[in-house]
């Protein structure tokens, strides 16, 4: 699966979007959009990619640009909201929401995302419905499903404390809110866990020890020590015939 990430504003002549508390909106779009491609790599069969950072998307259309929709199936718009002037912060955070079209049937992917983001302590704004948005109009167009993500609000300090202090969980929600909606599977690591890792260590042990690493051998040869058929040691050496008639011999004596 495809998934084109594009960063609001930016772009030459420079359109920072809008700002508050200290922020831009271009600077957060484009720092989130790394973020949210490097948490959906974690997810196999899924091929994450980021729209030119140096490009304001809304202006390449309006000039007549395309965008690189070969084999793409999800584009994911990132911005951050505004125009509520609450920069002192009032105790209560204004929100998360995501856009998409008024023809867009399944909202399953929108929903789990705000519902990922608003876990981090945003009020969740919900799936809207708009039909205004050029970005989303050219995708949609060319039957590829789109979806605008206002985070937070940039002017609301509630909203930006909890933010700022959570931008990698905030990646790994939206990501997460993805790999949800469309049945994905994280890729599995490669790591030992203790178990693993401690098993293997003691049959390397066994094995530089020379001593056999399968339960009925080692039962056995211990059989045999304990008997007096054998020594104990070396098990895994060459017998010779000498070893086989000595081991013979004192089998046909032992207990008498």
């Amino acid at each position: 699966m495809k998934i084109l990430i594009i960063a609001g504003h930016g772009g030459k002549p420079y359109d920072p979007g809008a700002s508050g508390c200290g922020c831009r909106e271009a600077v957060l779009t484009r720092e989130l959009a790394k973020l949210v491609q490097t948490e959906l790599r974690k997810y196999e069969t899924v091929e994450a990619v980021l729209f030119d950072q140096s490009i304001d998307a809304y202006k390449h259309i309006k000039s007549g640009g395309v965008l690189p929709l070969d084999r793409v199936n999800y584009v994911l718009e990132i911005h951050f909201n505004a125009c509520v002037d609450d920069e002192r912060g009032d105790g209560r955070t204004t929100g998360t929401e995501i856009l998409v079209k008024s023809n867009e049937q399944s909202i399953n992917v929108e929903q789990a995302i705000v519902s990922n983001l608003a876990a981090l302590g945003l009020k969740n704004r919900g799936v809207k419905r708009n039909d205004g948005l050029l970005v989303m109009n050219t995708v949609k167009r060319l039957g590829v499903s789109h979806a605008l993500l206002e985070v937070c609000f940039i002017d609301d300090r509630d909203d930006m404390q909890i933010y700022l202090a959570n931008k990698k969980s905030a990646a790994a929600a939206v990501a997460s809110g993805i790999a949800s909606g469309f049945g994905l599977k994280k890729e599995e690591n490669d790591v030992f866990t203790y178990e693993q890792f401690k098993a293997f260590m003691d049959r390397y042990e066994k094995e530089r020890e020379g001593l056999p690493t399968s339960d009925y051998a080692r039962k056995a040869w211990k059989a045999l020590a304990d008997a007096g058929i054998t020594d104990g040691s070396k098990p895994r050496a060459p017998l010779s015939r000498e070893d086989y008639a000595v081991m013979e011999q004192r089998k046909g004596t032992i207990g008498k």
